[in-house]
């Protein structure tokens, strides 16, 4: 019957998850003539990005957005009609579009119109018109964020004042560089733009955190951690910060920092791959909840391997060769090459425990380096609505 409900929840919650609407955010159309503007489009469209993803709105990631408007052959940041842009949302499977266009008014000034659109309701909200002088942009984007906020999640958008305080402005070459940089593939430029977006507003979290993941994505862990760990903590970003800074403590072996980095996100956001690696790197510290936490994993996708080994790893080490063999076996049948857990599973078999200086049965704990807090959003609004 455990099994039964379980699968009765799965199919509330997958029904639930298939009724939440989600948003796409277009490169804004660069109307100004200026070529060299086209990266304010794509900031008012990223800082869009962040501030509903932050506040819960289902939004399409960045990367499967840009995929569609290739296959498409839309080019960026040029004027598309009502249609086109409705084309694009429903390639996207999004319920909601928002786009608009960037106009300069005056020299130094920057104008920006901001459309919404619901597929489903349809609906089109009139648009909001805005502009300030360039060096005010951070400001704008807030602005414009808070009336899409508003139109799509009311009681996230709150009032216009609280929600600008609590968005402190961004210096305008911070957000030129950190924008260039995220429109860049080389690494090299990457690098570059971003540090010189930190240089230009320490506070700037987002440049951070793409520096980290940079470093993360080179096995420089140790550099890596130094950039994750300055996030701020109100950066729609931390969680995920958090969690590389935690595979970076773990990979330069500071299992105590790694386990506090893990322990912060377990705690907002529960997902099946930060219960792992927190109760993997409980158990490399020997502390007894671990495998609380790698069971919760577990059940939460058993479908993984490394979640049935590393459940098994944590009862054999505990002495339950019985309970340990169970896991072994269920991880061989979906990863049969898995020499490590053939081996633990003929240990359990003899009843033999762990000898102290055994590489081939220390340390054997496995991480997952995958970060997807999507479906917890979704569930998280869902759950609102």
């Amino acid at each position: 019957m455990k099994g039964f409900s379980r699968l009765v929840v799965l199919a509330a919650l997958v029904s639930l998850l298939a009724s939440a609407e989600t948003a796409v955010v277009l490169p804004y159309f660069n109307l100004t003539r200026n070529k060299s503007l086209d990266w304010v489009g794509e900031s008012v469209s990223e800082s869009l990005n962040e501030a509903l993803g932050s506040a819960g709105v289902l939004v399409i990631d960045r990367d499967e957005r840009d995929e569609i408007l290739r296959r498409l052959t839309v080019k960026r940041y040029a004027l598309l009609t009502q249609g086109s842009v409705m084309e694009i949302a429903m390639n996207l499977d999004a319920d909601v579009a928002v786009w608009g266009e960037i106009q300069a008014p005056a020299p130094g000034a920057i104008a920006v119109v901001t459309r919404v659109a619901s597929l489903k309701m349809l609906k089109r909200w009139p648009p909001l018109e805005d502009k300030a002088n360039l060096e005010s942009l951070s400001s704008l984007q807030a602005r414009a964020a808070w009336h899409v906020l508003h139109v799509l999640s009311p009681a996230e958008a709150g009032s216009q004042m609280d929600y600008l305080t609590r968005r402190p402005a961004v210096s305008f070459a911070a957000l030129e560089d950190y924008t260039k940089g995220l429109q860049t593939t080389v690494f090299e430029e990457k690098h570059r733009f971003f540090t010189a977006a930190v240089l230009a507003d320490a506070s700037f979290s987002l440049p951070l955190f793409q520096l980290g993941i940079l470093q993360f994505r080179r096995k420089d862990y140790r550099t890596a951690a130094d950039w994750l760990e300055r996030v701020a903590p109100n950066s729609s970003r931390y969680r995920e910060s958090q969690f590389f800074l935690g595979l970076s403590r773990y990979y330069t072996g500071n299992f105590g920092a790694a386990r506090d980095a893990f322990a912060r996100v377990s705690a907002e956001v529960p997902l099946a791959e930060v219960l792992n690696n927190l109760g993997a790197v409980e158990l490399r510290l020997n502390q007894p909840e671990a495998l609380d936490n790698l069971k919760k994993a577990l059940d939460m996708d058993p479908s993984d391997p490394a979640y049935h080994f590393n459940t098994g790893y944590a009862l054999w080490k505990r002495g339950d060769f019985e309970g340990a063999a169970a896991r072994f076996r269920a991880t061989l049948d979906r990863a049969p090459d898995d020499q490590t857990a053939t081996l633990l599973l003929g240990r359990c078999l003899k009843q033999e425990g762990p000898r102290p200086g055994d590489l081939r049965t220390e340390g054997q704990e496995r991480v997952k380096t995958n970060y997807d807090e999507a479906a917890w959003r979704q569930l998280k609004a869902v759950l609102k609505q």
